[in-house]
């Protein structure tokens, strides 16, 4: 009996103990799934948090006109992907409106949901500089380079590339859509029928600029002044040097010169021996960020020939605290630096010299013994508004912004 009642408890105890341990291992097993359940749906949030932002990434890309379509704040809401739902806002970080500057950075923030399981991603975004400012001209028309005229730099055509005689020169790569007939005096490499470039959106650009702009009411030229963010012979000063002068379909004329700003000539014309800039100019923006002429419809002719000396004009161009400011007697040299952006067609001749990125919507004819040279202080400081369309991560910007579940 008591052999009898030992092996029954023996029984019993084994069988409890099997219980224990078959409970036991149960929870556990329950413990193993419900954390693998867990660390499955932080892994799917977050993936698919970092899929919103590449889906708003991707509708940029898409929709060149995505600043007008949206607004800051939300972009998109409630979008499901398969377990999981994501939300994405957008936000100008600078002054809260998408609309007024594709130079404004946007942060991007998506908080994707899964189960109980949440995750927020955030990542700093910004339009490119346009890739146009990586050339000494850019033109959506043909290159057309006469005489000794020379492009110091790569250049790009939307159109052909003509070089009418062997001693024109490009220091640099010859892009075209077209084609480039005469490759001697290339000294880089030369791709035809390639990819046409796309250029920066010509109604955002001007509308940014005039905006911001000190109006200069008509006149038919400007000859031996300084203008400049100190001096403006025509009326106020505009503390970025920033002036428009709307030609209206009539000729302007600029010669012997000094500019520290930009200039913007509305609808000048190039059919008339007087709508050019001529004789000495020295001229450069007064910020970096901005571009030194642009010309808003019709064409131009640039036929600069000299350096600009003050004793020849009877006027002081030196800036205060420039060397020479209060005096007569300075001698600039000729030349245009900085960005040329035109909406039509540039005529470049005589010994012009321009340094930075010369852009045209239309064609460009450089003749004559002027040159058009690659600056990099255009790339350092990208021009405001000249941006490609789309937004594209700042390096090493991506974050969580939330804490691990």
């Amino acid at each position: 009996m008591n052999r009898k009642g030992s092996i029954y408890f023996l029984t019993l105890s084994s069988a409890a103990l099997l219980m224990t341990m078959v409970l036991g291992l149960s929870v556990m097993i329950m413990k193993q799934r419900r954390v693998a359940r867990a660390a499955a749906h932080v892994d799917e949030a977050t993936i698919c948090a970092e899929l919103g932002i590449r889906h708003a990434l991707y509708f940029t890309k898409e929709a060149p006109n995505w600043r007008s379509l949206l607004t800051s704040g939300s972009w998109l809401d409630s979008i499901p992907n398969g377990p999981a739902i994501y939300n994405v806002t957008g936000i100008d970080t600078i002054d809260g409106n998408l609309q007024d500057s594709s130079s404004d950075p946007v942060q991007l923030t998506c908080t994707a949901t899964v189960g109980n399981v949440q995750r927020t991603l955030r990542l700093q975004t910004e339009q490119p500089p346009s890739i146009l400012l990586n050339y000494a001209v850019a033109a959506g028309g043909n290159i057309n380079i006469a005489g000794t005229g020379k492009i110091i730099g790569n250049a790009t055509s939307n159109g052909n590339i003509v070089k009418t005689v062997l001693n024109t020169l490009i220091v640099g790569d010859a892009e075209a859509a077209g084609t480039v007939p005469t490759t001697s005096g290339i000294t880089g490499a030369v791709l035809q029928n390639g990819e046409a470039k796309s250029f920066p959106d010509p109604q955002s650009i001007i509308d940014y600029y005039i905006a911001r702009a000190t109006v200069i009411g008509y006149i038919d030229r400007m000859d031996g002044v300084l203008l400049s963010p100190t001096n403006n012979p025509f009326g106020p000063v505009n503390a970025d040097g920033l002036y428009v002068i709307d030609c209206a379909n009539q000729p302007f004329l600029i010669k012997n010169c000094r500019i520290v700003g930009t200039l913007i000539l509305k609808k000048a014309i190039s059919n008339d021996s007087n709508s050019k800039v001529e004789q000495g100019v020295n001229w450069r923006p007064a910020r970096p960020d901005y571009p030194a002429l642009i010309i808003d419809g019709g064409s131009y002719n640039i036929f600069a020939d000299r350096d600009l000396q003050e004793l020849n004009e009877g006027v002081d161009m030196s800036l205060p605290g420039e060397p020479g400011f209060g005096n007569v007697g300075e001698i600039y040299p000729n030349e245009i630096k900085g960005t040329i952006y035109c909406v039509g067609n540039l005529n470049v001749g005589e010994v012009s010299v321009i340094k930075g990125s010369t852009i045209v919507t239309g064609s460009i004819t450089i003749s004559d013994n002027a040159s058009a040279t690659h600056d990099t202080v255009v790339v350092d400081n990208p021009q405001m508004q000249f941006r490609d369309s789309y937004l594209a991560p700042v390096a090493n910007s991506w974050q969580e912004v939330m804490p691990v579940n």
